[in-house]
């Protein structure tokens, strides 16, 4: 008997150990119907989201795609597909590249395997735009792709977007600035010649009336031919013809053209040809006669009374390339000015369309801002290459880079028209 009390207290023991045991697996229980009702929820959110961007890609026609490096294979979303016209039975099997080069041409092709090649080098993201035929049309797609590492293993992925319909409302654009120019420039030219003659034969006081009157006309003519050749260059209907030309005298007789505005604004212009620059040169001399016109009337422009512009054409012995140095016989012009500079902050935007700095318009409210997007685009055409340096109110140095000899030619049925000064 003497021994029930003890077994009784075990008993009570195990009881009370069993309840706290069952009380703890109940917690437990708790515990992962909570984590598992979590989980569900943050599925459930992830799904949301998931099909939210899905929402908003389709309905901005934005497609998606996946390049596994390693693999060479590409996932795309079932909008790229449509876009590049691939059935989308193929829907889940991996395009492949040589799949790629049966629907875009190799050249456009070739523009985004280089990109993803810089991209993949350098670790940074990339957009391109390429055109392809599509039925009875061109289309015209932008791409963007960025670097990303998942366990060791290196893919790219990105968007693509349709901007066909986008290119073709600049085409309109393009095309009606072209045919509203064409139209003002008859007119315009008219006015220009009779205000010659009439010069000729008016009294000094009544002269410089119309000098005013040719003045403004000369403005007019040059803003409609700026819109020319800005429409021209975007609508690829101007040729590049080369030929043999003497560049040394073009320098000299771009001197002389100037030499009005060179009085009138009292700046000191010089020019430094260098001996060894060739008597003849081999490119289209309109079309560079079009590009340093604008380099110099704006560095003649932009420098204030008292001011110095100086104008240097020599030899470049030497370019870097990809890390190494060169030896070239590449033409180099320098135009160099004391005038108000280029703001810091918009240096990145000096060759975009129809931008001007914020310091110019006190000094030149007739500026059209294509200028430099005229000189940019050319000289990419002709494998050239522009840069500048400048601090503001101190002046700006560019320079131009031109082939030893332009061999690029181009069919077309328009040419660059010339600017009145």
């Amino acid at each position: 008997m003497s021994h029930k009390p003890k077994e009784m207290e075990l008993l009570l023991k195990e009881n009370t150990s069993l309840k706290n045991k069952l009380t703890n697996i109940k917690d437990s229980q708790l515990a992962i119907i909570n984590i598992l009702e979590d989980y569900q929820l943050e599925k459930q959110e992830k799904n949301f989201i998931t099909e939210r961007f899905r929402l908003s890609t389709e309905a901005g026609g934005i497609g998606t795609w996946n390049f596994d490096v390693a693999n060479q294979n590409f996932v795309c979303d079932r909008l790229v597909y449509n876009i590049l016209g691939i059935p989308t039975r193929n829907y889940y099997n991996k395009i492949t590249w040589e799949d790629f080069a049966k629907i875009i041409p190799q050249e456009e092709l070739d523009k985004i395997s280089e990109a993803i090649k810089i991209s993949l080098k350098k670790k940074i993201s990339f957009c391109r735009e390429i055109s392809f035929p599509n039925k009875d049309k061109r289309r015209y797609l932008r791409i963007k792709g960025m670097y990303h590492m998942v366990e060791d293993k290196t893919y790219m992925f990105g968007i693509v977007t349709d901007i066909t319909q986008e290119v073709e409302v600049d085409k309109v654009k393009t095309e009606f600035v072209s045919l509203a120019s064409h139209q003002l420039k008859t007119p315009l030219t008219s006015i220009r010649w009779y205000s010659d003659l009439l010069l000729d034969e008016l009294q000094d006081e009544h002269k410089e009336f119309l000098q005013e009157i040719q003045k403004s006309t000369g403005r007019m003519v040059n803003l409609v031919n700026s819109l020319l050749n800005v429409s021209r260059l975007e609508l690829g209907t101007f040729a590049i013809t080369p030929s043999e030309f003497n560049l040394r005298q073009m320098i000299k007789e771009l001197k002389l053209e100037f030499i009005g505005i060179i009085k009138d604004s009292n700046i000191n212009f010089t020019v430094n040809v260098d001996k060894d620059i060739p008597e003849t040169y081999i490119g289209d001399e309109v079309l560079l006669r079009v590009v340093f016109q604008n380099i110099i009337s704006n560095a003649i422009k932009y420098t204030p009374s008292g001011g110095e512009v100086a104008v240097k054409l020599s030899i470049k012995k030497e370019v870097s390339f990809k890390d190494k140095s060169i030896k070239t016989n590449n033409i180099l012009l320098e135009v160099k000015d004391t005038g108000i500079g280029i703001p810091e902050k918009q240096k990145d935007k000096i060759f975009t369309k129809l931008f001007r700095a914020d310091n110019v318009y006190d000094i030149d409210t007739d500026g059209t801002g294509l200028g430099l997007y005229l000189v940019k685009s050319i000289l990419k055409e002709i494998h050239g290459d522009i840069w500048f340096s400048s601090k503001e109110n101190q002046g700006t140095i560019f320079y131009i880079l031109l082939p030893e000899k332009c061999y690029t030619k181009r069919e077309g049925n328009k040419t660059f028209e010339k600017m009145i000064y």
